[in-house]
This record gives structure tokens, sequence and C-alpha cells, in this order.
């Protein structure tokens, strides 16, 4: 209303109402006096006129502002209804007033534009007109139990909209009663279907997360292989398949959370070292996945071999936030190579390097020793007599005899050196990386004084002294070949010329020692 019209408004009810009082004060005054001129015909005193005058005018005076304070409590009490009734109106929740017989007494704006019913209509309505069909059960044992006085929280159900939509809601209602009995029920609800629908959308997504995860973990718990999830930043284990806890012994809850090293390498310093690569390390390095071989000893002490694989898993942004390890153990597959590698390249008997083995590390020190500018000594053996304990004492006795001969030549060498066995009772020892020949004297002797002492073989003393011929690179030989070949001529001198000794090639002598070439094939 505008502030002019609201102003004329008040004015006038505040000027009925005086005139109202007015009215009344003169029409009781000229009452009263028509009062006492009826009952008291005598002359009438002025003061009594104006006393019954003003007791008139006062009585009604009394009654005009009791009837304008009546009036203005009417007006508040119209205004308070107004407010209210806008309150409720335009409230953004759903409120209505059913009749105890069901129908619609009152419903707000938001519960008619929710529901899209237009005002008229609802005197038309039922409340079953609106409650979805699902929820009619239990919204009618909810209303019989509000009528019988009880409390009860509705909580959520469903109405229908006019357009057969579903609105799931949430709220509460109550009863009127007058005299003990229910007259109408008012309810104010809310709409949450959205919030619901983003609700079973999350608990879907979750569902579905979780069959994956438990589809993902039935797959992991199925391989073989030792699988470990890492986080990059902490280097601690997120989660680990029934392969892995069994291989160690321990419960999923025992090693979550615990360094990957402590897990993965049984150590507490990651495995950084060269002939253990860290794979993390690796994938960190490179962004890829990549494979490494470790050896280690699991907890019995047994020395065991595993290939590890790691593979990076990036976040949307393409950081590298987890490594998927998969761990198979290959201690068959090493064994198996090492076997092979055994037949290949050591003597069966001895264990010493073959024929083979021996000429690759007789080249490969050549090789340093020609970058370095330093000689390499080639000693070649043959033990004396040995043939007269294999034909006496039998094979067996001999292959003794050769394991205990084997045993200490690696005793009289260096770590860098290699002792190796050609065949029979012949060996080579292979002196690395020296300065002075006499480095090759000093182990020749020692050699001599090891092999002049008898073999213990139950209860009997042997004897395999050798025979030794030295070459010297780059002295008396360029390559592998041609060293072991003088050295070879050396030892058939020394035996000729006397057993037990140690004799360096001499060209000179060379057509005088009159030994057989060597065969290198």
């Amino acid at each position: 209303m505008p502030p002019l019209d609201r102003f004329m408004k008040i004015n006038s009810k505040h000027y009925a109402c005086t005139l109202f009082t007015l009215g009344g004060a003169l029409l009781l005054c000229l009452l009263t006096l028509a009062h006492e001129y009826f009952l008291h015909p005598e002359p009438i005193l002025f003061s009594h006129l104006w006393i019954s005058g003003l007791a008139g005018g006062l009585i009604g005076a009394w009654i005009g502002r009791r009837g304008q304070l009546a009036h203005g409590t009417l007006d508040s009490l119209r205004e308070s209804e107004e407010r209210y009734r806008d309150l409720f109106e335009n409230a953004n929740d759903l409120i209505q007033c059913v009749g105890a017989d069901g129908r619609i007494l009152y419903a707000n704006r938001a519960w008619r534009q929710t529901l899209g019913y237009e005002e008229e209509e609802l005197r038309h309505l039922n409340m079953l007109d609106f409650i979805h069909p699902d929820s009619r059960s239990h919204c009618l044992d909810i209303f019989q139990r509000l009528q019988e006085g009880q409390s009860e929280a509705c909580g959520e159900f469903q109405f229908i909209s006019k357009d057969g939509r579903a609105i799931r809601v949430e709220g509460n209602c109550n009863f009127r009663f007058e005299n003990g009995r229910a007259v109408s029920s008012r309810g104010i609800f809310r709409d949450i279907t959205s919030r619901h629908q983003i609700e079973t959308a999350l608990l879907e997504s979750e569902e579905s997360l979780s069959r994956s995860l438990a589809f993902t973990r039935t797959i992991l718990n199925s391989m073989n292989d030792a699988i470990a999830i890492i986080d990059v930043e902490d280097r601690i284990l997120l989660g680990a398949n029934n392969v892995l806890l069994q291989s160690l012994g321990k419960e999923e809850h025992e090693i979550i959370g615990r360094k990957c090293a402590e897990i993965t390498c049984l150590g507490s310093a990651p495995c950084d070292a060269a002939d253990k690569p860290c794979p993390l390390h690796l994938v960190l390095e490179t962004g890829e996945h990549c494979q490494v071989e470790h050896a280690y000893q699991d907890q019995q002490g047994h020395l065991r071999y595993a290939e590890i694989s790691a593979s990076p898993v990036r976040d949307k942004e393409g950081k590298i936030v987890h490594v998927v390890q998969v761990k198979k153990d290959i201690t068959q597959r090493k064994n198996a190579e090492l076997r092979v590698k055994q037949l290949a390249y050591f003597d069966s008997l001895t264990g010493l390097p073959n024929r083979l083995l021996l000429l690759d590390r007789l080249s490969q020190a050549l090789g340093r020793a020609r970058r370095d500018e330093l000689k390499v000594g080639v000693l070649f053996l043959d033990l004396n007599g040995f043939k007269a304990i294999n034909d006496t004492l039998g094979h067996e006795k001999g292959d003794m005899v050769l394991k205990e001969v084997s045993r200490r030549l690696k005793s009289c060498v260096r770590a860098t050196d290699t002792v190796g066995r050609l065949g029979g009772d012949e060996f080579v020892v292979v002196i690395a990386g020296i300065q002075d020949i006499e480095v090759v004297r000093e182990i020749g002797a020692k050699i001599l004084d090891s092999l002049s002492r008898p073999i213990s073989l139950d209860g009997l003393n042997l004897s395999a002294t050798p025979s030794i011929g030295a070459a010297i690179f780059p002295d008396h030989g360029a390559n592998a070949g041609s060293l072991l070949r003088v050295a070879d001529q050396a030892m058939y001198q020394a035996k000729e010329m006397a057993n037990d000794q140690i004799l360096f090639y001499d060209p000179a002598g060379e057509a005088a020692a009159q030994a057989p070439a060597l065969p290198l094939h």
C-alpha cells in the first residue's frame, strides 16, 4: 500500500473512533438529563444538570474508548494473521494443513509449485491424491497414530506430483485437537529429490567401486606372483596380494604402512647397490616400466632370485603417485641357468673354469694389461706320477687327488687370478695385472711348496708334485693361444730337465724341447 493511502486509512480510523467517542458521550449526557428531568419534575438545579451531564459524558467517553481499543485489537490480529500467512505462503519448505478426513485445507506456494497444483484445485484434493503409492501404507499408519495422540516422526517418503513425478520429501507433522478430538494435521516438508538422487548416485558409485576393487583384488590374489602397491612419496606399502603375504608369513595389517625396502628387500635401506638396482627409483627416473633381477636370502637363509617388474600409476595431472611392483620368483630358472653355465664354463669335477672360460679370462686380462701397460703371467702345470695313481688306485682316488690339487692351487693365488683345468692332470694359472715377473715366481714357488706336501686319502700318503712352465705377456706372446702354447712347451722342458720345478719359456730351447703343440679347440 502507498504511504499516503496508508496514512489516510490510519487517520480515517482514528477520526471514526473519535466521533464515536464524542457521540457516545453526548448521547449519554442527554439520556442522563432526560432521566433527571422525568424522574424529578421539580425544578432542576444547574449543579444537578452539570453533574449528570459530566457523569454521562465520562461514561460515554469510556464506552467509546473501549470500542476504539477493541477495533485496534482486531486490526492487530488481522495484521498478525497476514504476517503469518505471508510467512507460510512464501516459505521454501512445503507446508500443508489436512483435515481429519484427509481433505486439503491449506497448502503454501512452494507445496503447490512443487506438486504442480493451482490454489483453486486444493479443495478437490485428498491426501491420498498426492502421496506416492509406495509410501501410502507408511503415511496412513503415521496418520492413524497421530490421530490417536501418539508422537510420530514422519521421516522420509514420497509425494507424487500432478504430472506423475515422484518427489522425495522429509519432514514431520502433528494434529490439532479440539475437546480431545483431532480436527486437522499440520505438516512441514522439504523436497530432497535432488539430494536423494545425488546420494543414490554416490551409493551406486561406491558399490561399483567396491565391486571393482573386489574384482581387482580377486584377480591380484589369483596370480602366482607377489604384488605390492607402493606410495612414491613416503615409500610405504599401500597394498599387497596373498602371494606376497604368504611369502612373508605376515598378515596384511602387519605390512601396510611399512617401508617398501623392509618388505621387498628385507632391509631398512632402499636397494640401490650396483648389483641390486631399485625398481622404484628407476620408474621415477625414467617415468616408464622397468624390470630388474635381485638375489636375496629368504627368512630361512636360503639364497633366492627374483625378477621385479615395476610400473607407474599416475594421477589425472600425469604425476606418478604409486608404483605397482610384481615380484616373480625365478630361483628355479636361475639355478637351471647356473647349472647350464656351470656345465658350459666350469669343470664338472673340480669346479674350476674349463678351457673355454679360461681362454675368455686370459683374453680379458690381456686386454686390461695392454690398456694399463702391465704384464700377465701364465703357469702351465702337469702332475708328476698322477697316471700311476689312476692305474693302481682307480679313477675314484684319482678324482679325489685332482679335487685336492684344485683346492690347494686356489689357496696359492690372489683373488684377481684364475685357476683353470684344461683336462686330465693339466692346470693353468693366469696371473693378471703385474708389473714385475717376480710375482709369477713367488706364486709358482707357493704352488710347488703346497703340492709337494703329500695328499692323504684313506690312510695313504699320495704324491702329486707338479712340473710348471711359465710364459709372460708381452715378452713371450701377444694373445691367449700363443701364451698357452709356449707355457706348455716350457712345462715339457721342465719335466725333461727335472721334476718339481718352474721353468720360464726360453725361445732358444724351443727346438730342443720338442713339446707337442697344445690343441686350443
